[in-house]
């Protein structure tokens, strides 16, 4: 089965434990940059209003437009989005609660927004990031998912520079969220349900 490749609770805490400590190391936390500074350099604010308006609408869109990919992606190719959809239920089946739901989407989220968008965005320009986003979630393999998971990384940079880091990471979490929950819902009515 496809259980080796489950994620766990503690994967995806030191993967985010890790992420963070690479974004703040490499914005300079302690050696150049004090907290303060820190801060302001990957764009980290509380959010305001502002944020979850730009976060819900964003989150809309990044959802509409992967809508659209796998409805052309099943068109194309139904098998390798099945296989895509396998290789999903085996990395994330273990978070079928909605904590588990919730710790697979803020961690992440979290992590992930704050190295690419905060720390290396401002460096390396938007397709750049975006590209790198891509091809670090190796899990999906090189397919059509790539290409979505480059769009969602757009998405999320266009998020942060209209906005901010916080506004990018409350999108990433909806994406996450909304996507998770669909799949908890889609397992509890089974098959044809």
């Amino acid at each position: 089965g496809g259980g080796d490749l489950q994620v766990s609770r503690a994967d995806l805490l030191l993967t985010a434990v890790l992420t963070l400590t690479a974004a703040l190391l490499g914005v300079g936390w302690g050696t150049r940059r004090d907290g303060r500074a820190v801060l302001e350099r990957l764009a980290l604010r509380l959010p305001r209003r502002h944020h979850w308006r730009l976060a819900a609408s964003a989150t809309v869109l990044l959802l509409g437009a992967q809508w659209v990919m796998s409805a052309f992606w099943f068109a194309l190719s139904p098998e390798s989005l099945e296989q895509f959809g396998e290789v999903s239920r085996a990395l994330f089946g273990g978070f079928t609660s909605l904590e588990g739901a919730l710790l697979a989407s803020v961690l992440p989220a979290f992590s992930e927004e704050i190295l690419f968008r905060g720390a290396l965005q401002p460096r390396f320009r938007l397709l750049p990031t975006a590209a790198l986003f891509a091809v670090v979630h190796v899990q999906y393999l090189f397919s059509p998912a790539t290409l979505l998971i480059f769009v969602v990384g757009i998405g999320l940079g266009l998020v942060r520079r209209h906005g901010d880091t916080t506004a990018s990471i409350l999108t990433h979490f909806g994406y996450n969220f909304v996507n998770l929950l669909l799949a908890m819902l889609a397992s509890q009515a089974g098959p044809g349900g």
